[in-house]
């Protein structure tokens, strides 16, 4: 499989339930919010923040867009919303954290069911462990 995708054109997720589909479309999502992110941050990649960072990030999004959908599926308004925190948590100068809200949402994606986690119960696994 190649991996010919731009950051720079609005994300399409590939169909398919293979693992290497699933790693080409996270890869492509990750490099798309990068670079939307990079348009108004040139310094920002996703990649060298912190575990803490991430989960914070991945946890504000969650809470602020898809508490009321936590199987919503990686596409170009995820995308967006990535891109959107992370240039709101970037630009603060510091994060607060309402800790039982967090935690409410927290366990809230947890209790997503096995047979169709996507990438919020995919997360939930992480902190399972």
């Amino acid at each position: 499989m190649t991996f010919d995708t731009s950051p720079e054109i609005p994300f399409v997720k590939r169909g398919g339930e293979t693992v290497e589909i699933a790693t080409y479309n996270r890869i492509a999502a990750i490099n798309r919010m990068n670079w939307l992110v990079q348009k108004e941050l040139p310094y920002f990649d996703v990649r060298l923040k912190s575990d803490t960072w991430r989960k914070c990030w991945e946890l504000s999004m969650y809470k602020r867009f898809y508490v009321d959908d936590p199987r919503h599926e990686i596409d170009e308004e995820f995308c967006q919303n990535g891109a959107k925190v992370a240039i709101e948590m970037e630009k603060a100068d510091t994060i607060t954290l309402d800790v039982k809200e967090h935690f409410e949402a927290f366990k809230m994606a947890l209790q997503v069911p096995k047979e169709k986690k996507g990438f919020f119960g995919k997360i939930a696994d992480k902190f399972k462990r």
